[in-house]
Formats: C-alpha cells, sequence, structure tokens
C-alpha cells in the first residue's frame, strides 16, 4: 500500500511539470558566433514571446515572418551597424496572418528589397498584410518595386500596425495604381507617427505616379507628427495623396520640398467623386 500511494502522489508532480516547463520566454543569438547565423533560422524556432537579438552585421535573407505570436526582433547596435539586405526581387520583410503589436522589428536597416515578382508581394522593403506588428526606429531605404506592382517601402494591407520612429528615405516605385514611395497603406487602422519620409521617387516621367511619401487608400489611419520632405512624383500628391473614400486623420506633420514633375500642383492632395 505504501508503494501505491507513493506512485499516486507523484502523479501530480508530473503533471505539472509537463504543463510549466517553460515558464518564461527566451532571448535567441544570431550572429557569426552565434547559434544562429541567419536571422530566419531563428525567427522560425522562437517561441511565443521571445526575443531575438542580432548582433552587427549585414543578414542578406528575405524574410518571410513565422506565424508565431509577441516575436521580438532587435538590432543590439542599430541601423548604423545592422542591416537586412534582400535579394533585389522579393521585399526584405514579408509579414502576413494575424500578428499582433507585440510583434516587433526594431532597430534594423531594411534595405535592398524588390517587390511586384510574386502575388500579394507589393511592398519591397516591408509587405505587412493583415498583421500589425510594431515596426520602431529601423532605416527602410533604397528599395525599388517593378513598374505597375508595387511600393518601394513598407506596404500595409488590413493593418492595425503602428510604424513610428523610423527613417524611409530613398525608396522608388513606378505606379500610379494604388502604391506608393514610402508607405501605403490599403484599408485597416494603422498608426503612422513620428516618422522621416523623406527623398522617395516615382520620378520616371513614362508613368503617372501619385503619393511618393504616403498614399492612403480606404483607411483610417492615424498620421501623425511626421517628417515628409523632398519626396517626388510625376502626377498630383507627391507628399501624401488620400484616395477618394479614405477616413484617415492627418495632423500636425511637416511637409516641405515635395515636388511633381508633370507640373500639376498639390504636394498633398485629396481625391474627390
Amino acid at each position: 500500500m505504501t508503494s501505491v500511494r507513493s506512485t499516486v502522489h507523484l502523479l501530480p508532480m508530473l503533471v505539472t511539470a509537463l504543463f510549466t516547463y517553460r515558464t518564461k520566454a527566451a532571448d535567441l543569438f544570431v550572429g557569426p558566433q552565434e547559434r544562429f547565423r541567419a536571422i530566419g533560422a531563428a525567427l522560425n524556432a522562437a517561441e511565443t514571446g521571445d526575443r531575438i537579438l542580432v548582433r552587427p552585421g549585414a543578414y542578406r535573407e528575405p524574410i518571410v515572418w513565422p506565424d508565431t505570436q509577441g516575436l521580438a526582433l532587435v538590432a543590439e547596435k542599430g541601423p548604423d551597424q545592422t542591416s537586412i539586405v534582400g535579394n533585389g526581387r522579393d521585399p526584405v520583410i514579408h509579414m502576413d496572418g494575424k500578428l499582433k503589436w507585440d510583434t516587433r522589428i526594431e532597430g534594423f536597416s531594411i534595405r535592398g528589397g524588390g517587390a511586384g515578382n510574386a502575388p500579394g508581394r507589393f511592398g519591397a522593403g516591408l509587405n505587412i498584410v493583415g498583421a500589425s506588428p510594431t515596426v520602431r526606429n529601423c532605416r527602410i531605404t533604397a528599395n525599388a518595386a517593378r513598374p505597375y506592382r508595387g511600393t518601394g517601402g513598407i506596404f500595409l494591407r488590413d493593418s492595425r500596425a503602428v510604424i513610428e520612429h523610423n527613417e524611409i528615405s530613398g525608396n522608388r516605385y513606378q505606379s500610379e495604381k494604388l502604391h506608393a514611395g514610402g508607405i501605403c497603406v490599403w484599408g485597416g487602422m494603422p498608426k503612422i507617427r513620428f516618422n522621416r519620409i523623406e527623398d522617395n521617387k516615382g520620378d520616371d516621367e513614362r508613368y503617372f505616379t501619385r503619393g511618393a511619401g504616403i498614399r492612403l487608400s480606404g483607411s483610417k489611419a492615424l498620421v501623425t507628427g511626421n517628417v515628409v520632405r523632398n519626396n517626388v512624383s510625376t502626377s498630383v500628391g507627391a507628399a501624401l495623396y488620400a484616395e477618394q473614400g479614405d477616413r484617415s486623420a492627418v495632423f500636425g506633420n511637416e511637409f516641405s520640398g515635395n515636388r511633381n514633375t508633370g507640373g500639376t500642383a498639390g504636394a498633398v492632395a485629396v481625391a474627390f467623386a
């Protein structure tokens, strides 16, 4: 009888151990001397709530974000020393699904991406569809979309993302159809705040481009505290172009030096019926 009772008493302990095996999030390190040498490999190995800390370096890999909730991808030394470099064809980072604000990307230079070469891949720098991450303190630059097929910097569709304190500059696009140089928003309710959006261009005269800085369509975005300057389009709305029916709140931004090469006025333009 003593032996039976001891076995019974052990069962709750075993059950407890099974269900409390991992009680807190972990830090995973990426770098030449670390267990993970590629960011994508660390993301795929991470569990909910984990933080991926990336050592300085240039990581040449387009990233398809996994479905795991609450991952934080953080550059230890910031965008001057840590970059994610695309292949010129695909978005540098693609993210979809129902990921929430506690999914974070912080402190990277994101460059060398392409867009418009595959279905649903419309953002050369970041392509975010349905997901709602926080993107903070990044430099999204030198990304380019194919003619008629994409946005240079960040493309948001049906998203509640928080895009804040980033530099979005030097990206290119050549499309009039619901795309942009810096940020394009299709639907959703993202927060776009305290960014520098500058020197993005859709200046090839063969294309009728609008919204070189920001383009809004069918959304209820919050756009505030941004500096939007020196963006170039061939048509109207070089700084910001809002499509008919967009219901975004746009206030407290600085617009300067934006220009339309086609001779039309209106660095900020709103389409009406």
